[in-house]
C-alpha cells in the first residue's frame, strides 16, 4: 500500500512522529539505514528509502543528524542517575528468568529511551559479560547437559 508520510520515533517506540515530507505517495519497498562518522566526530544519521510511485523507481534520503542536541555520555556508567544510557540484557521472560541465557549473561549499555541526545556509533556496547548456571531452558548451553534429577 502506498503512504504518503513517514512515522518515526526517537525514543524506542514511546511516541511517533509524522513527517509528510514524501510528497506525493510512494510504495516503500525497502529501508536503509546508516550511521556514518567517526566516533570522535558527531554522527550521520541517513535512511534511505528505496521504492515506486507507479512504475518509476524512487529513492529519497532522509537525514536525522541534526535531530539530538548533545553527544550521549556515561556510556560505561550505564544505569546510574547521570548516565544517558541503562543496563540492558537479552532474557526469555519466565517467573524465574534473571537474565541468563545459555550459560551467559550479558549485559548492554544502551541509550535511555528518554536520553535526548545522540549514541553515535555506541548503539549497544557489552558492558559486562559473566558465566551463569545452566537451567533446563538451556538445553544448547552445554555439550550433553541434562537437567538434574526431578527438574522439567
Amino acid at each position: 500500500a502506498a503512504t504518503h508520510q513517514l512515522r518515526y520515533s526517537l525514543d524506542g517506540g514511546a511516541s511517533l512522529h509524522t513527517c509528510g515530507a514524501l510528497g506525493a505517495p510512494l510504495n516503500v519497498s525497502n529501508v536503509l539505514t546508516r550511521v556514518t562518522g567517526s566516533a570522535a566526530d558527531s554522527a550521520q544519521h541517513v535512511f534511505l528509502l528505496h521504492g515506486a510511485r507507479g512504475s518509476r523507481g524512487v529513492l529519497a534520503a532522509l537525514d536525522f543528524s541534526d535531530t539530538w542536541p548533545r553527544q550521549c555520555a556515561g556510556a560505561t556508567r550505564a544505569g546510574e542517575p547521570d548516565s544517558d544510557y541503562e543496563r540492558w540484557t537479552p532474557h526469555v521472560r519466565s517467573q524465574s528468568d534473571d537474565g541468563c541465557a545459555l550459560g551467559r549473561r550479558t549485559w548492554y549499555a544502551r541509550r535511555r529511551s528518554d536520553a535526548r541526545c545522540d549514541a553515535g556509533w555506541q548503539r549497544e556496547l557489552v558492558a559486562a559479560d559473566e558465566r551463569c548456571a545452566c537451567t533446563a531452558l538451556d538445553y544448547e548451553c552445554n555439550y550433553c547437559f541434562e537437567p538434574a534429577s526431578g527438574a522439567v
